[in-house]
């Protein structure tokens, strides 16, 4: 992502000692895994800092001195900007660098590793400029209202590649505006927008610091505003009497493992909040004046030091977070079928489990078709094929389920016939998983299996007439009756019961002690001996009457079935017809 002000760190105030370029000794924070060092000495690095993917430290001077640095702190190039009163930077995930002026709006435009660039311009108040990782560039500026015009702060966005693909001199048409409602940190009321970062699932992360004078740090000056929903939460530095220490808050950066840090400039403060949280209660002290801070791939923090009398002291200083990267990811189905208006929940699980950042994406190829939520709750719309994505916040692993959407089948109430003659009954349950029991129009089924979408019939209601089901939607998901449980049929009013068309397999003394004397078979999947073995032993069924189709077909099961339902395999001298 990029790389901001100053960091966050989880700690107490810390003095850095630090030698001579370059230093070799960590600060290591009590009760954290972060540390930190000095990656180089250098002398001038007041305004921007932002690391490309390769490793190479972008830095810019207020008067427009770029100097680029590999990681061990060797000159990589240098450049004079025909411009002063420079910004903050910004990079792309593929080593594009965005520099920004504030006397005239413009960014500046670097190639990836090149020293040429481009000048573009901004077409507004531009503040701060920040990249994501989903391929946009944001800039954030202030038209000087207050919290009461609704309007103080406002975002925008534009496609990274499109901005990239403007010839020098043009301004940039930023698509989207959002404008997030906070309450100003100034006791004046005033917003005062410093700086802005975004992370991958789509949450802005802002610093304002109420007026040109600093503010009333006695409140937040962060805010998390996703930009979906419009949500806003505020951060806090300390709940441990520290918020005053941090004085005029300059820059922001968020990485994709959820680690914000954000710098105090005229404190010398980074705050670090880890992981998500929305409190920093520990806080590392900077050996200097600081502007700005960025992240790098690995979700470590680079921050810039400058103006301390120790001139050892000036120069480029990193926070290793030790932050455990996502290597896998999985979907509990990859392929699901649901009918018009039906839901079910894709669950994602990531690896390894300690992950530092568990967070998953989800999206859908056609929204008109189905949609997800970013819960992974999936709906139905209309009939066709959808894809949904799931990806990893860090690392950016996708697995994918194919969903198709089915008509709602026109049931005419529980227990009807729908498409193609199939008898259809609809329950729910709080649960959705094997072994779950549910009544249905004609008894009680169970869940077999959640893979194969399949369930038992378990217990017949005691009605004179009782019609086992082809189809149970589950909560809007179909699942196929394909077994019939022993003792399903014991009800003393019980006379005639079909047996629907998916049905595999009827158990032993599934008829034992009922009084029904017919049994009408829709199915064509009871051909082996061993799918009715003692089905009827004890029973008082007298016919089998086969109904699976024309006559034809009728006829050559009635020869097969001949053959199933004997005395000696069944339990029950039966009437095959």
């Amino acid at each position: 992502m990029r790389i901001k002000n100053c960091l966050l760190v989880t700690i107490i105030a810390v003095m850095m000692v630090f030698a001579m370029m370059p230093m070799t000794a960590d600060t290591v924070f009590a009760d954290s895994e972060i540390t930190e060092s000095q990656v180089f000495q250098y002398q001038n690095t007041e305004r921007g800092v932002t690391v490309v993917p390769n490793g190479n430290i972008y830095t810019i001077t207020e008067d427009g001195y770029m100097r680029v640095f590999n990681s061990s702190g060797g000159s990589v190039f240098s450049v004079k900007l025909p411009s002063s009163y420079c910004g903050n930077l910004c990079s792309a995930s593929d080593g594009t660098v965005f520099a920004h002026t504030f006397a005239d709006g413009g960014i500046y435009i670097f190639s990836p590793g090149s020293s040429q660039y481009k000048k573009v311009y901004a077409g507004s108040n531009c503040e701060f400029l920040a990249t994501d990782s989903n391929g946009y560039l944001y800039n954030i500026n202030s038209t000087g209202k207050s919290d009461a015009n609704k309007s103080a702060t406002v975002i925008f966005r534009a496609k990274i590649s499109d901005v990239r693909a403007l010839s020098s001199g043009s301004t940039i048409k930023w698509e989207e505006s959002f404008q997030p409602e906070y309450t100003p940190p100034a006791a004046s009321g005033i917003c005062y927008p410093q700086a802005i970062d975004v992370d991958s699932a789509g949450n802005a992360y802002i610093v304002d610091m109420g007026s040109s004078n600093g503010y009333d740090s006695s409140v937040s000056g962060i805010y998390k505003y996703n930009l979906k929903s419009g949500a806003v939460t505020a951060l806090r530095f300390t709940d441990g009497g520290n918020v005053g220490k941090l004085k005029w808050l300059k820059s922001v950066s968020v990485d994709d493992y959820g680690n914000v840090a954000v710098v105090a400039r005229n404190s010398n403060i980074v705050a670090v909040f880890r992981n998500g949280s929305t409190i920093a209660d520990k806080l590392v002290s900077v050996p200097g004046y600081c502007e700005d801070v960025d992240s790098d791939s690995n979700g470590d923090f680079y921050y810039n030091v400058s103006k301390n009398g120790t001139a050892s002291k000036n120069g480029i200083y990193k926070i290793s977070m030790n932050n455990i990267s996502v290597t896998g990811l999985n979907l509990s189905v990859s392929e699901q079928s649901v009918v018009e208006g039906a839901v079910f929940t894709l669950t994602a699980t990531v690896s390894p489990a300690n992950s530092t950042n568990k967070t998953v994406l989800f999206s859908s190829s056609d929204k008109a078709i189905a949609t997800v939520s970013d819960s992974g709750v999936v709906t139905g719309v209309k009939a066709g094929t959808a894809v949904i994505t799931a990806r990893t916040a860090q690392g950016g692993i996708t697995k994918q389920c194919t969903v198709t959407v089915t008509k709602a089948p026109d049931t005419g109430g529980s227990g009807s016939s729908g498409t193609e003659g199939e008898t259809i009954s609809t329950t729910t349950v709080s649960k959705v998983t094997e072994g779950a029991k549910a009544p249905v129009n004609a008894g009680n089924i169970k869940i077999t299996s959640v893979k194969n979408k399949t369930v038992a019939f378990i217990k017949a209601n005691n009605k004179k007439s009782v019609t086992v089901p082809d189809i149970v939607n589950i909560n809007g998901i179909p699942y196929k009756v394909t077994q019939i449980e022993a003792k399903a049929f014991t009800g003393k009013a019980i006379r005639t019961v079909t047996i629907g068309k998916n049905v595999k397999k009827i158990k032993k003394n599934a008829f034992k002690g009922s009084k029904a004397t017919k049994m009408i078979v829709k199915t064509k999947k009871l051909t082996k001996k061993a799918s009715v073995k003692g089905s009827l032993k004890g029973s008082k069924i007298k016919t089998v009457q086969v109904k699976v189709g024309k006559k034809s077909v009728n006829k050559k099961y009635v020869k097969k079935y001949k053959k199933v339902f004997t005395k000696k395999n069944a339990g029950k001298k039966v009437t095959v017809k």
